[in-house]
């Protein structure tokens, strides 16, 4: 399988363990795209290597549009920081029912 040709969309990649995923993914060769509601900050996080999908999980749009040419989905959403905290349930819960 040619790696470069399919796409692993990681929802979640900005986070400690979805860093850890994107990192070993792109170890393998793998082509990565994580979607983020900030581009300057994934970009620092994660670097240049990885296809920044700008948008908000919670929105079923950005979820739709992430997919496109993917093969292969990944999910390690988390809402447990203060900011996210009280959108626990639309992360958690709805935006991955909504990606499934």
């Amino acid at each position: 399988m040619d790696n470069s040709k399919s796409i692993v969309v990681v929802y979640g990649g900005t986070g400690y363990y979805g860093r850890k995923v994107v990192e070993r993914l792109l170890l393998k060769g793998q082509s990565v795209r994580v979607v983020s509601r900030n581009l300057l900050t994934a970009k620092k996080i994660l670097g240049e290597k990885v296809d920044i999908f700008l948008g908000d999980v919670t929105q079923r749009e950005t979820i739709t549009n992430s997919l496109k040419n993917v093969k292969t989905v990944i999910i390690c959403l988390s809402a447990m920081s203060n900011k996210l905290i009280r959108k626990m349930k639309e992360i958690e819960l709805d935006a991955v029912l909504n990606i499934m």
